[in-house]
């Protein structure tokens, strides 16, 4: 239109063929996330970054690296324990643990912690605040 440029200009055509559970279904299939948390392989991405949660081989230390398909680092075992689930690292075979007065939060060790996984409440993708 002919108009002073103050932002885009947009109609909006409403679609009546789709409905909210069919677009959760789709952005969980795009993303490759899932709704159910139960045994099983699970890579750990941050959302707000992208990033995957990743071990070290040698040290307790974990970061967040960007994903790399067979890279075991990145691989980690859910285990349901009454609710609550201990995340053990394919490569190290060592479990996330939660320590206090580190420059860490988390990091890797051989005692089994258990966390809860909360959903984050995201209308369209499934995701979870593990605490």
């Amino acid at each position: 239109k002919a108009t002073p440029d103050t932002g885009s200009d947009w109609e909006l055509i409403p679609v009546t063929n789709i409905t909210t559970e069919q677009v959760r279904a789709n952005v969980s299939q795009k993303l490759g996330a899932t709704e159910k948390v139960e045994n099983g392989w699970y890579y750990l991405q941050n959302i707000g970054v992208g990033v995957n949660l990743t071990a070290n081989l040698t040290g307790p230390s974990i970061t967040g690296m960007p994903q790399q398909k067979n890279d075991y680092s990145q691989l980690w075992y859910l285990t349901n324990v009454n609710g609550k689930f201990t995340i053990k690292n394919a490569l190290n075979e060592r479990y996330v643990i939660g320590v206090s007065g580190a420059n860490q939060n988390y990091q890797t060790g051989t005692k089994q912690s258990t966390f809860a996984f909360n959903s984050t409440g995201d209308e369209y993708a499934p995701s979870f605040y593990i605490k």
